[in-house]
Formats: structure tokens, sequence, C-alpha cells
């Protein structure tokens, strides 16, 4: 059976430092008030960093245009590929309708004519 470990707790800290650590001050000096010069240099760095944001939205608001148009544009190119090729499929059945009927019909004919023969050759 492996030992049993013991629960160790922080024992460096006493209960006074423990307690709230948030309440300890630390050396801090007052605000300093930015003078005018730094509020305008300030407020120049705002605006520039605006004037990025906005050139980089238009610049994304310009591709996802042209990746619509893009995609708009060959929705309808496979629209009229499908039309194109549904014509076709309707020429080649309509044209294989019309070589059916004429092989039927040349089969008739020479049935038509073996037995015109056949009538010949008995009278």
């Amino acid at each position: 059976m492996a030992p049993q470990r013991k629960k160790t707790t922080n024992q460096g800290i006493s209960n006074a430092e423990g307690s709230n650590l948030h309440e300890v001050p630390i050396g801090q000096s007052p605000p300093i008030e930015p003078t005018p010069a730094q509020l305008a240099e300030k407020e120049k760095r705002v605006q520039a960093e605006r004037a990025i944001e906005a050139k980089k939205a238009a610049a994304a608001g310009k591709k996802a245009a042209a990746a619509a148009t893009t995609t708009e544009a060959e929705t309808l190119n496979n629209l009229f590929q499908l039309e194109d090729d549904q014509l076709e499929q309707n020429t080649h059945h309509e044209l294989n309708l019309q070589l059916r009927a004429l092989k039927m019909k040349k089969a008739h004919l020479a049935n038509q004519l073996a037995t015109k023969k056949r009538a010949a050759e008995q009278a």
C-alpha cells in the first residue's frame, strides 16, 4: 500500500498576512493628469486606429461583395449549364425516338417488299 500524503497548507503566510492582501497599501503615486498635447496626441492615435479599422472593414466588405458576386455568377453559370444539358438531353432523346421510328418504318417497308415479291413469284 502506498504511503498516504499529508495535506499541506501554506504555512509561510501568517493569519495577519493572509487575511486580506488587497488592503495592503502599495507605494502608489497620485495619478498624473495628461496635458492637452498628450490628449490631442491620444485622440489622433484613436482616430488613426478607427480609420485603419474602417479601411479594413471596407476591404473586407469589398471582398465579401466580390465573393458574393462570384458565387452568384457561378450559380447562374451552373443554372445555364444545367439548362443547356437538359436541352441537349431532350434533343438526344428526340433524335433517338426519330431513329427508332425510322428503323420500324424500314422494317415495315422491307416486310411489304418481301410480301410483294412472294406474291409476284406465286402469280
